[in-house]
């Protein structure tokens, strides 16, 4: 990443950390409950296994959001917040630099387009044998 000043094999080596890292905070603020389901918290909803359907198209969407550009605007700002590059100690290196070139240029390969096999894959990974 030539804006960050990382070789390939600082790629190798520092990416699968950044990615975490920058994982651990996004996720729960791009599907905190409130902001997807809203009202239906309320409501008194049945528990049931989601089919193989279901969470093939919620794969599909949940792709599609982060690959939205305001989703990633919004996000680039939540994280460049004291949520994660402003804290203490710098979680990562040129932290709103990485952040900024990271989600602006990788989440969008998200949506490129996984095979069915792999999202039923995810699936059976977030509950088993919801794909069989």
């Amino acid at each position: 990443f030539p804006p960050l000043g990382w070789t390939p094999d600082d790629c190798v080596e520092e990416l699968p950390a950044v990615w975490q890292a920058i994982a651990q905070i996004a996720w729960p603020a791009l599907y905190n409950p409130q902001s997807i389901c809203g009202e239906c918290q309320k409501e008194e909803l049945s528990i049931r296994r989601v089919t193989c359907e279901e969470c093939s198209e919620l794969v599909k969407d949940s792709v599609s959001m982060m690959s939205d550009p305001d989703v990633a605007s919004d996000l680039i700002s939540y994280l460049n917040s004291e949520a994660f590059c402003q804290q203490d100690v710098e979680p990562v290196p040129k932290c709103a630099l990485t952040v900024k070139y990271l989600v602006t240029n990788g989440l969008p390969l998200l949506d490129v387009g996984f095979s069915e096999s792999f999202i039923q894959a995810l699936c059976n990974i977030a509950s088993p044998e919801t794909c069989t």
